[in-house]
């Protein structure tokens, strides 16, 4: 038994046609900010020849309903791709991270670059349909901590977690919102005093 929780805010911020690898990752403020779509995009590529695009996709999770005493046994969080267009396997890899956005409840263009360099899942290469992040001892203790208030989570592609730049070709995914009815999904297996308990919202 689980609780099973959706976004309360989620949504991408993006440096688009940057003339270089550097100013894309390197944005303190970005030039396209969605949340209000039925997907959100997060991206790492060189679309041109000198053009080149970042965006990375911003989650809230509510855990108020969770005791802050639970013992969390494991975590998942599942996201529903529409669209993955990558020309090789690392243009399709995702990390899942920290958000440390100014807000909970918002997204600024300053937080584009407003996050952490831990991953919290093992990356996984994202296809077309429904795709789970299973939360690795690092991912689960950081929601440890938000046990109570709010965890904010940031997906962002392997390229730019690297910091590598990619060559020409596509590099991006489209992944549906809570404004659809395949929304994010955490999902959250812990104990309390002893024993099995769950809450689903």
């Amino acid at each position: 038994m689980a609780y099973t929780g959706t976004p309360t805010l989620d949504g991408h911020l993006s440096m688009l046609s940057q003339t270089t690898w550097a100013a894309a990752r390197g944005s303190t403020s970005a030039t396209e900010n969605d949340t209000t779509s039925t997907t959100a995009t997060v991206r790492a590529e060189q679309a041109v020849a000198d053009v080149y695009h970042v965006s990375r996709v911003f989650l809230t999770f509510s855990l108020s309903s969770i005791p802050n005493g639970a013992v969390i046994q494991s975590s998942t969080l599942a996201v529903n791709a529409q669209n993955v267009v990558a020309s090789d396997a690392n243009l399709k890899t995702a990390h899942l991270v920290e958000s440390t956005q100014a807000s909970s409840s918002s997204l600024a263009n300053g937080d584009i670059d407003n996050y952490g360099t831990t991953n919290f899942a093992t990356p996984i290469e994202l296809a077309t349909g429904s795709n789970t992040f299973t939360l690795n001892t690092d991912g689960i203790n950081y929601l440890k901590t938000k046990l109570g208030s709010n965890a904010v989570l940031c997906i962002m592609m392997k390229k730019d977690f690297d910091n590598t730049s990619p060559s020409v070709g596509d590099g991006r995914s489209d992944l549906n919102t809570v404004e659809t009815s395949t929304k994010p999904t955490l999902t959250i297996n812990y104990t309390l005093g002893g024993g099995a308990f769950f809450v689903t919202i």
